[in-house]
């Protein structure tokens, strides 16, 4: 049987990172007169770049910011979500045993709109660096690279060693843990998975949910994925 090939979310899937970036996100903002709540941050800008994130917040206020004011929010957001961060990192419920044990039955990548740096601390704090086949960051692709087309990189990367040694993959799945993981995840031939305490106007952009990935077997994923065509 072909391998299959799993795409998992750093963001909310992975690691628990609204606690971090939620807060100083709306802080920087709010500094510049632009207001974002719960609902809003995790519709529109949980599992974005902080740059693409503060962009989104500032389109079509009435105080939108000019590029110097874009990159101060930016880098206000940035230094503040480093400092949270810095105090330490948690692993959502039962994600790093299913990494493990996806990467004995499936070949699998990691899609982070963080950079490099960060990306990998946390990975190789949660032991999972080898698990993965391909890890792509904030940094890949250039700066004008989209996060879809990230998404979708990793995923090409990975369909392709897959057929190298076994041909075409069977079976490609994305597990995200937020609205913008969800819509850049999409492409061809791809089943999109919501997964965790995600609202459900969020988790219905998905093709499916998984309440959690604690206990869940690569089996269990599989048919899910069967049943949802």
């Amino acid at each position: 049987m072909t391998r299959p090939v799993f795409l998992f979310e750093f963001h909310d899937l992975l690691v628990n990172t609204r606690a971090a970036r939620f807060a100083p996100l709306r802080d920087a903002l709010s500094a510049d007169g632009i207001t974002i709540d719960d609902e809003d941050y995790d519709g529109r800008f949980a599992g974005l770049a902080v740059s693409d994130a503060v962009r989104e917040a500032a389109r079509g206020t009435p105080l939108e910011l000019d590029e110097t004011g874009l990159d101060l929010a930016t880098m206000r957001t940035t230094a503040a979500q480093m400092a949270a961060a810095s105090r330490g990192i948690t692993l959502m419920p039962g994600a790093a045993e299913f990494v493990r044990h996806a990467a004995s039955r499936a070949t699998i990548g990691l899609v982070a709109a963080t950079s490099r740096t960060e990306t990998m601390h946390a990975v190789e704090l949660a032991g999972l660096r080898d698990q993965f086949s391909h890890i792509g960051c904030e940094d890949d692709g250039g700066p004008r690279a989209t996060l879809a087309e990230r998404w979708q990189g990793v995923r090409r990367r990975l369909v392709a060693r897959v057929s190298a040694s076994e041909g075409d993959a069977a079976v490609i799945i994305a597990l995200c843990g937020t609205g913008a993981g969800i819509d850049a995840a999409k492409g061809p031939g791809v089943r999109v998975f919501a997964a965790g305490a995600i609202a459900a106007p969020i988790a219905f952009r998905a093709d499916g949910w998984i309440p959690t990935l604690d206990l869940l077997t690569v089996s269990e994923l599989l048919a899910l994925e069967a049943h949802s065509e």
